[in-house]
């Protein structure tokens, strides 16, 4: 009787370490294909497509019906929405890209089809729609070690579960229009580790995570890769190839940019014009002391930095001047979003023309410089949301350089004795007031910038930055004058002035009202100005 009693013991404790040893998994999915095309019926796609660039991109993940797995196990929806922020941050600023949506996963009905799909595109404006399936299964395989989890203490250390998750991630982008599939992009990923019983739960959730982190960064790339792809293709007039739908792509027109982005930007004229405005500035105060442009070189470098840094899709996230983010109450966007420059072209004009400009005013005052940047960003920023509702994204800086383009010709216009001077920056202001009458009437509309299409110039920008520099340069002395100089009218009856022989005028101040005094000093001696 008592070897029996044995007998059993020892086959429980062999039943109980072979019942540890039994792999178990989880699985999470949610595939387009159920979604679009419900109980298998395929919809033929149109002969035709035709897209209109810059393209407004919704990104979502596929629905999925709470049946296939357990609540606490489900990918949530907030989950889903950071991946999808990697996403558009990834495609933001890419050219022919213009917007890119986040489409709530909520408002995609489970086999709603395409009729679901045009609905949600049609309520955010989106003519494109990338669609992510997701595929996830998680193991968890205990190897014979995790007998000593009987003792209870084993449980707690000793690490017999093995943990696997397996992820793969496919994007597949359609016209919704014409139902017709663009190009897809997949990713995927395998996350080991070894855990103890007690933390199963806890690192099967982290590795999940990992997984869906890993899989998108690889899904990012492969999908940047069929994009370039897809162009290849468009430019012979197919999608993906013989066989497949025509497409025509199309230059977006002035009626089809509601709810776009918008940048500014500057040409090669408009560059040319600067370069030779500050030419006249330096010829008219070559007398003047070289300072190294400490605050322009920053801002250039820090630009450029949020444009093509490493980390620039992250910073272009956080920077740019998103209308949503900020009524939302991000409203360092109003400052930084002038930072942002998503083409290179772009940010070759922009940051240029700042550059010349910027290095120029400096010379005289970096606080001049400080204040006419500040304000710049925040009246055009201000101009933008309260004025173009239809814009969403607004990046670049040309409204900033046209700030400082203003400043600097009004210098030259006060400044003595520079007739070339005046007569350039009389010029350069005349075509600069025709080239935003052209904007704002629309007959520049369309325009591109080296080769960047789609890029709407927002003259709105453009003006306020002018009226930015405007007053400033009202409210600023012009090089060289004096802190007691007057109007020609007033130049009369000179005055003797109680200056020594010696003294040297001070520094030119900054936003300071000239005082209306009937005499100029220059020389210390009280002889007029000619």
């Amino acid at each position: 009787m008592r070897i029996s009693r044995v007998a059993i013991l020892t086959l429980a404790l062999l039943v109980a370490a072979l019942s540890a040893c039994m792999p178990q998994s989880e699985r999470r999915r949610a595939n387009a294909l159920d979604y679009l095309y419900p109980d298998g019926k395929v919809q033929t796609a149109g002969a035709e497509v035709k897209l209109q660039l810059p393209l407004r991109v919704g990104i979502a993940f596929a629905p999925t019906s709470v049946q296939q797995y357990a609540a606490q196990d489900e990918f949530s929806e907030p989950q889903q929405r950071e991946m999808l922020k990697k996403v558009a941050a990834a495609f933001r600023g890419i050219p022919d890209i213009g917007l890119v949506e986040i489409l709530p996963t909520h408002n995609l009905v489970a086999k709603g089809g395409f009729e679901n799909l045009q609905q949600i595109a049609g309520m955010y404006g989106v003519g494109v729609v990338a669609l992510i399936s997701y595929d996830q299964v998680q193991f968890d395989d205990q190897d014979f070690s995790s007998i000593l989890y009987w003792t209870i203490i084993g449980a707690y250390f000793v690490p017999a579960d093995r943990l696997e998750t397996r992820t793969l991630l496919d994007a597949a982008v359609f016209d919704v229009d014409s139902r017709a599939l663009l190009f897809t992009g997949s990713g995927s990923s395998i996350v080991k580790a070894r855990t103890a019983a007690v933390n199963v739960s806890r690192d099967m959730r982290d590795g999940g995570i990992a997984g869906f982190d890993q899989a998108t960064d690889d899904m990012i790339g492969n999908l940047k890769t069929t994009l370039d792809v897809f162009r290849e293709n468009a430019k012979k007039g197919t999608v993906r190839g013989l066989g497949t739908p025509k497409v025509q792509i199309q230059q977006e027109g002035s009626e089809a940019r509601a709810g776009g982005s918008g940048a500014g930007a500057v040409g090669f004229a408009e560059l040319a014009g600067v370069a030779l405005l500050a030419l006249a500035a330096a010829l008219a105060a070559r007398a003047r002391a070289g300072r190294v442009p400490v605050v322009t070189a920053a801002f250039v470098a820090f630009a450029l930095l949020a444009s093509f840094g490493p980390e620039s899709a992250w910073l272009a996230e956080t920077l740019v001047l998103d209308r949503a983010a900020f009524l939302g109450g991000e409203v360092w966007r109003a400052f930084s979003g002038h930072l942002v420059h998503g083409w290179p072209a772009l940010a070759f004009f922009d940051l240029g023309a700042i550059a010349i400009l910027g290095a120029w005013i400096e010379q005289r005052s970096r606080v001049e410089l400080a204040v006419t940047i500040a304000l710049a960003a925040l009246l055009s920023s201000a101009a933008v949301i309260a004025l173009r509702p239809d814009l969403s994204i607004y990046q670049g800086s040309s409204a900033l350089a046209s700030a400082l383009f203003v400043v600097c010709a009004g210098d030259l216009l006060r400044t003595p004795h520079a007739r070339v001077g005046v007569a350039i920056a009389r010029i350069a202001l005349v075509v600069f007031v025709g080239k935003l009458v052209l904007e704002s009437t629309g007959l520049s509309a369309g325009r591109t910038f080296a080769g960047i299409d789609g890029v709407e110039s927002v003259a709105l920008a453009h003006a306020t930055g002018a009226l930015a520099g405007a007053l400033v340069a009202l409210r600023t002395r012009a090089p060289g004058q004096s802190p007691h100089a007057a109007p020609a009218s007033n130049r009369r009856h000179p005055r003797p002035t109680n200056r020594s022989e010696n003294e040297v005028p001070g520094r030119v101040g900054l936003l300071r009202p000239i005082p209306w005094t009937p005499f100029v000093s220059r020389n210390g001696k009280g002889s007029p100005a000619t």
